[in-house]
């Protein structure tokens, strides 16, 4: 999985984790949260490194589902679009305020 793909899928994760079966939602946010190989995740779980892809590659897919149908991160990275054009507009310490709230937000 490349960055841009591996940034997709975490942020979808973020946002949709808690819908995944239990073991997908473990092997997916040790592969991409904590970067750990398929290998490792393997050899976590008692299975073969072809198991943990599969496994992978089904939340990842079902995370790309639940956005096709829902569509909260497009209008999330929307409204973050809007807020920054906006705030093109306005001094340093009123920008410096916004991204201030969104990154609270965000947490």
């Amino acid at each position: 999985m490349n960055l841009e793909k591996t940034l997709e899928v975490a942020k979808k994760f973020d946002l949709y984790g808690n819908l995944l079966a239990p073991k997908q939602k473990q092997m997916l946010e040790s592969y991409i949260n904590f970067d750990a190989s398929l290998s490792e995740i393997a050899e976590n779980f008692g299975m073969t490194r072809q198991a943990v892809l599969d496994i992978v590659k089904q939340a990842t897919s079902k995370l790309d589902k639940i956005e096709e149908k829902l569509g909260f991160l497009k209008k999330i990275e929307n409204a973050k679009q809007k807020v920054f054009n906006l705030s093109k507009d306005l001094t340093k310490k009123q920008q410096d305020s916004i991204i201030s709230i969104i990154q609270s937000l965000e947490d």
